[in-house]
């Protein structure tokens, strides 16, 4: 039996909740970014923690891809529907920064209206929601859908920096296949109900030795 296909159990299944410990939409705009680095591999990709606003970090959307200096793709994330009633609010901005551009400007949206959809391609926006996601993404191989798990779980590790959020999803991952590499960074208190436990001594960059080959790179000794 083949290994399991992470990305799309995680897609489909992982709760996606907002608490004390997790910032809502932060889940959803990892895995946006982990879809962009295994479907985008020859990008530079580029994306801050959820909320902080694109326009104040000189960025176009919440996860950005660059060739050089060449904007090639821009996505904003909403992890909510969007409808006529709340499509400016929710996405006018990004349709305004990306209008007149030669980029692939994408909303990146758990479930959208027909009407919505249909103006935001009028614009030249493209939409991929979740159940689309999921119909990609079961044509993904296994080596595909592991790039796309190392790149969401960079994003909460290192750019969300939710110690939280990591062992929650390492939780979740262990549940569906308890052989995988990252889960040398699996804090062994951490609670069973949340996932809530310390950050690994040493920081992310600190895995059990009985793990080789983790997706995280190992520490490096500090200059003398």
């Amino acid at each position: 039996m083949g290994r399991v296909r992470l990305f799309e159990k995680i897609v489909g299944e992982y709760p996606r909740i907002a608490s004390r410990q997790e910032n809502g939409g932060a889940v959803f705009q990892a895995i946006a970014f982990g879809y962009v680095v295994a479907q985008y591999p020859h990008l530079d990709v580029i994306a801050d923690k959820v909320r902080t606003g694109s326009a104040r970090q000189r960025r176009f959307g919440d996860v950005d891809g660059y060739m050089g200096l060449d904007l090639e793709l821009s996505v904003e994330v909403k992890d909510l529907e969007i409808t006529t009633a709340n499509l400016g609010r929710q996405l006018g901005s990004f349709v305004e920064a990306l209008e007149g551009l030669e980029t692939i400007a994408t909303a990146f949206v758990r479930a959208i209206t027909d009407d919505a959809c249909a103006d935001l391609e009028g614009r030249g926006i493209r939409v991929l929601t979740q159940d689309q996601l999921l119909r990609e993404v079961a044509g993904w191989d296994w080596h595909k859908q592991n790039r796309a798990v190392l790149g969401l779980l960079h994003q909460l590790a290192h750019v969300e920096q939710t110690t939280h959020g990591v062992q929650r999803l390492l939780s979740f991952i262990a549940q569906h296949d308890d052989q995988y590499d990252a889960l040398a960074y699996s804090t062994p208190d951490a609670d069973e109900a949340t996932g809530v436990s310390p950050q690994p001594e040493g920081g992310w960059a600190a895995p059990r030795q009985e793990a080789p080959g983790s997706p995280l790179p190992a520490q490096q000794p500090e200059p003398e």
